[in-house]
């Protein structure tokens, strides 16, 4: 009879089950992210802390107008109190790292670190906020090393820096484990003597970022008709040999290239190229990643082609005039994204230094958006004069040349004089952030019939330089 009872509960029980029975419902994951952002380029996040996460800005897309945003953030910042958490800044913001989600084309992670060495409150707030049970800093310390050492973010490793200016309160020794301690490597840690030294290592860090945030492929069609030799000038000299940013090739009569060089250039293109057929005799060749020595992106809007087999014996460059740039070049760049954490010392015991330290963080924004080269690197202009024409009774017009020497341009022109010598010379210019390729100005209330010399000057942060050659022309008459 049990046996019995026991099959009629088991059949009941299944029929139950049967007619409740339903496609199961799968509920979707949640997401685990805090922050899911699609679009390429260079996210920037802050942290700024002293007693605690005082501010903080979530991953940012950085152009021209989020810069403006973020700087003006930055300088809205106070330094009020005297707590600092810095390890548990660290912390927190690597935590909400993990929880982001970027493009796929993420290529590195970076966090810059700037503190004065001290740090009296995070063993405090992790504690507190995460139930750590660490017993004073020298415990918190090897913890937030591993993190930025071994952990991976999104599959790839942390390149952290870390940049300390020492407060007179923290022995040498102790602020220097510091500064390691919040660096990925002891080569990226930073410990200075000056606040006037934070700004330059901020431009250097930012340049080592954005180095590879784009790739630039160009280029170039042209017709070939068998072996030659080419040169693609792109400053506007006016034969190779006096161009500082060109490449030079052998074409060969199975349209490839070879033999190449690269002046004040530099791509990963380097063995053998090989062309395109686009029609007929039109063949394509590509360039990858090509950029100044500077990392900036060589305009081709006034490249020009030279052929040996063009000039004199078929053994010397001529110019070919059928060459146009604006149909025959074409310029890809391709875009990849990077993620950077700032995090910034906003305490009190940074006194008068605190402002310094803003207008070096709102640096390193310009620096992210627009790469400048350190000055200290950068070397003055090469100038040169090309042309002389437009000549009125009382005006000329002058073109010259200019490489930037690895920092840009801000001030440039002509001095010219009715003396060889340049007795007393005047002066045309234009200032800005210029174009450090060809460029032209007209000298007007000249004097008819009179004969003037001319030479070209371009400045950067390195300094001035004048042309070594120099050229004359005569006004008209009236």
């Amino acid at each position: 009879m049990k046996k019995i009872f026991s099959y009629f509960c088991f059949f009941l029980l299944a029929a139950l089950c049967a007619s409740c029975h339903k496609d199961p419902l799968i509920e979707p994951e949640p997401d685990p992210y805090n922050q899911v952002l699609t679009e390429d380029g260079i996210y920037l996040s802050i942290y700024a802390f002293n007693n605690g996460i005082v501010a903080k800005k979530d991953f940012t897309l950085l152009n021209e107008s989020s810069a403006e945003s973020i700087k003006s953030w930055i300088c809205a910042l106070n330094s009020t109190e005297d707590a600092t958490a810095l390890l548990y800044t660290i912390d927190s913001a690597l935590n909400a790292l993990q929880r982001t989600k970027f493009p796929d084309n993420l290529y590195s992670v970076n966090m810059v670190n700037f503190t004065d060495g001290i740090d009296n409150a995070s063993v405090e707030f992790s504690n507190q906020t995460w139930g750590t049970s660490y017993a004073n800093r020298m415990d918190y310390q090897p913890v937030i090393q591993n993190r930025l050492r071994y952990e991976m973010y999104h599959g790839h490793d942390m390149n952290a820096y870390g940049i300390g200016v020492r407060s007179a309160s923290i022995d040498e020794e102790v602020f220097r484990t510091t500064i390691e301690g919040i660096s990925s490597s002891n080569m990226n840690a930073k410990v200075l003597t000056e606040i006037s030294e934070v700004s330059n290592e901020f431009v250097s860090i930012a340049n080592n970022i954005t180095t590879y945030n784009t790739t630039t492929d160009i280029r170039f069609q042209l017709a070939c008709s068998g072996s030659d030799r080419l040169a693609f000038v792109f400053d506007g000299a006016e034969t190779p040999a006096t161009s500082q940013c060109k490449i030079e090739a052998t074409l060969n009569s199975n349209h490839t290239l070879t033999n190449i060089s690269y002046t004040g250039l530099s791509s990963s293109s380097e063995g053998t190229i090989q062309g395109t057929q686009v029609s007929g005799a039109i063949y394509s060749f590509t360039f990858t990643n090509l950029k100044k020595s500077n990392n900036e992106v060589p305009s081709t809007s006034n490249v020009r082609l030279f052929k040996t087999s063009l000039g004199p014996q078929g053994n010397t460059y001529a110019m070919d005039v059928e060459f146009n740039p604006a149909s025959q070049t074409n310029t890809e760049v391709i875009k990849k994204t990077a993620a950077i954490i700032l995090v910034l010392d906003v305490s009190s015991s940074l006194g008068a230094n605190f402002n310094s330290v803003k207008s070096a963080a709102c640096s390193f924004v310009d620096n992210i958006v627009n790469p400048q080269t350190n000055s200290s690197d950068a070397t003055a202009p090469v100038v040169n004069m090309t042309n002389l024409d437009g000549v009125t009774s009382t005006s000329i017009t002058a073109h010259a040349t200019a490489s930037n020497g690895g920092s840009n341009i801000t001030r440039r022109g002509f001095i010219y004089s009715t003396n060889s010598n340049f007795a007393n010379p005047q002066m045309v210019d234009e200032s800005g952030d210029l174009a450090w390729s060809s460029f032209q100005l007209t000298m007007t209330g000249l004097t008819p019939n009179t004969t003037y010399y001319v030479k070209a000057f371009a400045q950067n942060s390195a300094g001035i330089s004048y042309s070594t050659n120099s050229m004359h022309i005569t006004t008209l008459s009236n």
